[in-house]
């Protein structure tokens, strides 16, 4: 169970792209090529780097609600959730209706298990027509379902993620994954092909399809996926739990 939860949450997507609220000047050019430089180091996964920059655009135009929101979501990486609170509470009176910060912010809430409050911003975001990341926050919104313990409004939302997106891969998974807790094997088996046709196998994936296979009684394909997580994960939890299942048939 701990090895399924670390892989859900680390399954949230943000939005991370710049929207401009610079007034024009030298200095508000300065303070957005400082959160442009602030979120390459974010995208890469370094916020202790990234957040230097945003400190430096906030110095330089305190009103840019990027510099804000990409400080609360770094913040929010390195698990310092005041600051992160902070920081996203002055994005959000910048810019109210900023679907992307919304986005993130529901994210956040959910980090701090505020399940019905993350709920709130992410259906705000699913309601505006103008956002371009729909799927993203369906998925958001999926996830969080899913870790408050509501299986059924997660699957309802990772639906509704590859509606908008078929080959959203982590939607897929999620749907293969709820589906077989649901012992809808064969729904899981289309859900995980579907995954695999858009995603590389890892060792979560290849335990799934082994549980899947094994509860449809297919032998042959168990030891199909099973030689493949023997060969490429070894070492993971996956792997051990698969040799414990095994010895217990």
């Amino acid at each position: 169970m701990r090895v399924v939860i670390v892989f859900l949450l680390s399954l949230f997507v943000v939005a991370c792209a710049t929207t401009g609220s610079g007034t024009g000047s030298d200095e508000d050019s300065a303070a957005e090529i400082n959160v442009r430089l602030g979120l390459g180091y974010l995208q890469q996964g370094r916020p202790q780097l990234a957040i230097s920059n945003f400190k430096r655009a906030i110095e330089l135009d305190p009103r840019l609600a990027d510099a804000h929101h990409y400080a609360a979501e770094s913040y929010r990486r390195m698990k310092q959730y005041a600051r992160a609170d902070d920081h996203f509470t002055r994005a959000l009176k910048l810019a109210p209706k900023d679907s992307a910060i919304k986005n993130n912010y529901g994210v956040y809430l959910c980090d701090r298990q505020q399940y019905a409050e993350a709920d709130k911003y992410f259906t705000e975001v699913l309601q505006d027509k103008f956002y371009t990341s729909t799927s993203e926050a369906f998925e958001n919104a999926g996830l969080c379902a899913r870790q408050s313990g509501d299986l059924k409004l997660a699957a309802e939302r990772f639906r509704q993620a590859v509606e908008y997106d078929e080959d959203r891969a982590r939607s897929l998974y999620q749907l293969a994954d709820l589906s077989f807790i649901a012992e809808e094997h064969v729904s899981a088996r289309a859900f995980l092909q579907r995954y695999f046709s858009v995603a590389q196998a890892n060792a979560p994936s290849l335990w799934l399809a082994i549980r899947i296979e094994s509860a449809l009684g297919n032998n042959n394909e168990v030891r199909e996926y099973a030689t493949a997580l023997h060969k490429s994960f070894s070492g993971s939890n996956e792997a051990k739990e698969f040799k414990i299942f095994w010895e217990n048939q």
